[in-house]
C-alpha cells in the first residue's frame, strides 16, 4: 500500500512551510484514522501572518501528490486544502481496499486512531 508514502509531502511542508517560520507558539496538529476502511488524514499547522498563501507558487511536492491520488486511487479519494490567515490544513479521505491488514491480527482494536497535537 501506497498510502503512508503518501502523506509524508503533507507532513515535511506543515514544518517547512508553516511552524518552522513563527517565532513564538508554532504548532502542528494530526490526526489519522481509519474507520470501514476509509482513511481519514487531518494535519494542520500555524503559519506566519504575513506571508501570502503559498497555494499559488511553485507547489510541486503538492501537484505530485495530487497526481499520484489520482493514479492510485482514482474515484476513491477527496483532498480538501484550506489556506487561511493563521493557519493552514489539509484534509484527505482514501477508500482503501477491503482487506485484512497486518494490525488486525496482531490484536490492535479498530477503529485505529492516531493524534498528535
Amino acid at each position: 500500500m501506497d498510502c503512508p508514502l503518501l502523506l509524508i509531502p503533507f507532513v515535511e511542508n506543515s514544518f517547512k512551510h508553516g511552524a518552522s517560520r513563527m517565532l513564538t507558539n508554532p504548532w502542528v496538529k494530526l490526526r489519522i484514522s481509519v474507520e470501514n476502511n476509509m482513511l481519514h488524514f487531518l494535519i494542520m499547522n500555524s503559519r506566519p501572518i504575513d506571508e501570502e498563501p503559498q497555494l499559488t507558487k511553485g507547489n510541486i511536492g503538492l501537484k505530485n501528490v495530487k497526481k499520484r491520488l489520482q493514479l492510485l486511487y482514482p474515484g476513491a479519494h477527496e483532498l480538501n486544502i484550506v489556506s487561511e490567515l493563521e493557519s493552514f490544513a489539509v484534509y484527505l479521505k482514501i477508500r482503501l481496499e477491503s482487506t485484512k491488514s497486518p494490525a488486525t491480527k496482531s490484536g490492535l482494536k479498530t477503529p485505529a486512531v492516531y493524534e498528535m497535537a
